[in-house]
């Protein structure tokens, strides 16, 4: 070999490896992050919801420096006992734990700060209910802390997923009749801390000072028709200036993201103010109110405007069907129904805050529980009735006594507390218990004093229910049901019934759920429908189990279902990663998979439910992509960093950019969402951050910069040698030349 052709061999290989060297410089693996935002469904029928009511002051103390100075004997109820909404939030595990999907809390506005000093059944007592209201636009001190304000129970409410019901009141104020002397902040109503009008204390006088004449009904105190309530400032809703006053006060706290409206005391208010008020709020938005009356047509004719109402009938039958009296009474009750507008939506509940809490045995007790989560209407369980707090207690003998945290952590011994979580898991996995139509024909029981069943059904979810209050065992055949295997939601015990009849025993005090199992039928079911049975699947032309769904950006979790409710009938988490387009086996019985959705669109859902294969596509992540122009000279290089996860929220080590022709470092990523906004900035040898603000980002955009960089000590940046873009084909032609050369 001659020494020309050495040289040149040498230079050839010497080109090749520095290629080699600078080219795996540049290279880096990335790292996967995704942003975990959860998706709500978009489903707002509140017949999907249990509620948890709870009084704010008696739930739990969960900051004491917002306590009255002075605060009420545990065993007096009639003052501040130091519940507020830290104690809510600290405690919103313990109540979705028993399966509870809302929480229905007291009035939050500011009310006076002092016992009332007037007559009547008020006397002495302090406004810690929250229905006194004063000032109609914040919310009370005593319930709010820095870290808890109202805004923050809502956010924290719905971070668990759940819903907020915010009690109101428009028929009064706090009581104005009969103080000696007045107190400050009684029969007054404020305005973001100011006064703006105040009933006077006079029983006749509409022109009292600051009286709006007629803002207020000056009719006396009393408790009849002919007298205002109690002896509360009563409004003067007849009064165009009142109505326009309630209704902007609580849109405002609607427009605070309360997703329903508990409403006190309608009754003392005319059925047009109704409607025009709840026709000012927003169009499916769900509001209940209290009629306290036990006669069917006083309580079903508020349904007529627009909202539902508690169903006092039902209450009434509890306290005395389910303490030793006869089913044929709920026969009765729900012969009814057809009074409402729709019975559907009535708020079912044991006791509440204004009656004795429930006087019976712990087995009665779980027997009105069987009934309340499974006939037609929204269940509502009132705060410590899950371990029969107190039970018997009048309103102000322990029925609105302080509960606590040593309660909290005692009641899942309890069993009406594992009955409830039991309740609230059978009614979430069958949407025919929220929402379906009732049947009590082709349905005979052996006791029909102690036993009651019916029948309910919405789409293909059937259900046949049978209740025992019996202290011993109860027998039931249904007539004409679907032939095929029937199971117990609650025991797990299957039937197969082959003659279109279905019977069978319930043990004492106790219910049972059968469940019709549906052949070919296969659902998608997650986080995005609330885990409902809402999207059910469709055979494609390939045999496969399909369905499109719309999708907003962030992490959902899903599985496939064939809504049966037993043993291998859910398929969930296989080998599959968590990036669109996603594919691989699901597992029987298994933890949910999980899906990052970058961008917005529809989403395609197949499933094989012989082999388990399953596969999602749909809209493909946008590349957002950063390009610093910089030349940094021979070894060093270029990273980024910015202010969100995907890239270490601004922390070691950056995201390592790749050499290109013209000196242009590239990063390119998926992981950003469409339209995320963030900061970034690069580094040289991630150590050395270029001079000037941060720059601007946003996801699924290029973004090109020329950034500058100061002199940095000990690392010398050389310029690359002009031509160096050209360095690459020249090897790779020398590379040819010589291969060629030898060939000959």
């Amino acid at each position: 070999m001659s020494s020309m052709r050495k040289i040149k061999k040498t230079v050839l290989v010497a080109l090749v490896l520095i290629s080699l060297t600078l080219l795996s410089a540049n290279i880096s693996a990335t790292q996967q992050t995704s942003t975990n935002i959860s998706i709500n469904s978009t489903d707002d029928d509140f017949r999907e919801e249990t509620i948890y009511f709870l009084m704010t002051d008696r739930f739990v103390n969960g900051n004491m420096s917002n306590d009255y100075s002075w605060r009420d004997d545990f065993g007096g109820n009639i003052g501040y006992n130091g519940g507020d909404f830290q104690g809510i939030i600290d405690n919103l595990d313990y109540i979705k734990g028993m399966g509870f999907t809302a929480i229905w809390i007291t009035p939050v506005v500011d009310n006076p700060d002092y016992r009332f000093n007037g007559e009547g059944i008020d006397k002495n007592k302090a406004s810690y209910h929250g229905y006194w209201g004063m000032d109609f636009t914040k919310s009370d001190e005593h319930w709010e802390s820095s870290n808890a304000t109202f805004d923050d129970l809502v956010n924290a409410v719905h971070a668990k997923g759940m819903k907020l019901v915010l009690d109101i009141v428009c028929n009064h104020a706090s009581p104005a009749y009969t103080m000696n002397p007045e107190l400050e902040g009684f029969g007054e109503v404020w305005e973001n801390g100011i006064k703006i009008h105040d009933h006077g204390n006079h029983p006749t006088d509409p022109y009292a000072e600051m009286d709006d004449p007629y803002w207020f009904h000056h009719n006396g105190p009393g408790g009849d028709p002919d007298h205002d309530l109690a002896q509360l400032a009563d409004f003067n809703t007849e009064n165009e200036n009142v109505r326009i006053w309630l209704k902007n006060v609580y849109k405002g706290w609607q427009n605070k993201g309360v997703d329903a409206f508990r409403i006190d005391t309608i009754m003392w208010c005319p059925h047009d103010y109704w409607k025009d008020f709840t026709a000012a709020m927003d169009t499916d938005f769900f509001m209940f109110g209290e009629a306290f009356s036990f006669d069917y047509g006083t309580v079903s004719s508020y349904t007529y405007d627009g909202m539902s109402v508690l169903d006092f009938v039902g209450h009434d039958r509890i306290k005395s069907v389910f303490r030793g009296g006869n089913y044929a009474d709920m026969h009765g009750l729900l012969d009814n129904d057809w009074r409402y507008s729709d019975a559907d939506y009535l708020v079912n509940f044991i006791d509440n805050h204004d009656v004795r809490r429930f006087e019976g045995s712990e087995e009665q007790l779980i027997d009105a529980l069987n009934w309340v989560f499974t006939i037609r209407g929204i269940p509502c369980v009132y705060y410590g009735t899950e371990m029969a707090f107190n039970a018997g207690r009048g309103e102000y003998d322990g029925g609105r006594a302080y509960y606590g945290t040593e309660n909290i952590a005692n009641a899942p011994n309890s069993p009406v507390y594992q009955q409830i979580v039991k309740l609230n898991t059978v009614r979430k996995e069958n949407v025919a218990l929220q929402k379906g139509s009732m049947d009590r024909s082709n349905v005979w029981v052996s006791d029909t004093s102690n036993a009651f069943a019916f029948k309910r059904a919405y789409s293909d979810n059937k259900v046949l229910v049978a209740l025992n209050k019996a202290d011993g065992w109860s027998n039931y055949r249904f007539s004409n049901v679907e032939n095929g295997n029937w199971t117990d939601a609650i025991s797990g015990w299957t039937i197969m019934v082959t003659d279109n009849t279905l019977s069978f025993g319930v043990s004492p005090h106790s219910v049972a759920v059968y469940v019709f199992e549906r052949e070919g039928v296969m659902y998608l079911r997650g986080t995005f429908n609330n885990w409902s049975l809402s999207d059910q699947m469709f055979k494609n032309p390939e045999g496969l189990w399909e369905i499109t769904k719309n999708l907003s950006a962030g992490t959902i979790e899903y599985k496939f279902d064939t809504g049966k409710w037993t043993a291998n009938e859910n398929w969930g988490h296989g080998d599959e990663g968590t990036e669109v387009p996603q594919s691989g086996y699901a597992v029987p019985n298994a933890p949910n998979i999980v899906l990052n959705i970058l961008r917005p669109g529809e989403y395609t859902f197949k499933f094989n439910d012989a082999s388990r294969y399953f596969s999602v596509t749909g809209v493909e992540p946008m590349k957002t992509t950063f390009r610093v122009h910089y030349d940094v000279g021979w070894g060093n290089n270029i990273a980024i960093r910015g202010s969100i996860p995907q890239l270490n929220n601004w922390v070691a080590p950056g995201k390592a950019c790749t050499w290109t022709e013209g000196n242009i470092w590239v990063y390119e990523t998926t992981d950003i969402p469409e339209g995320t906004e963030f900061e970034w900035k690069p580094l040289i040898n991630d150590e050395h951050w270029s001079v000037g603000d941060n720059y601007k980002g946003v996801g699924g955009q290029t973004m090109d910069e020329y950034p500058e960089f100061e002199k940095i000590p000990g690392v010398e940046v050389t310029p690359t040698p002009p031509g160096f873009e050209a360095v690459f084909a020249i090897a790779g032609l020398l590379a040819v030349a010589y291969l060629i050369r030898r060939k000959r």
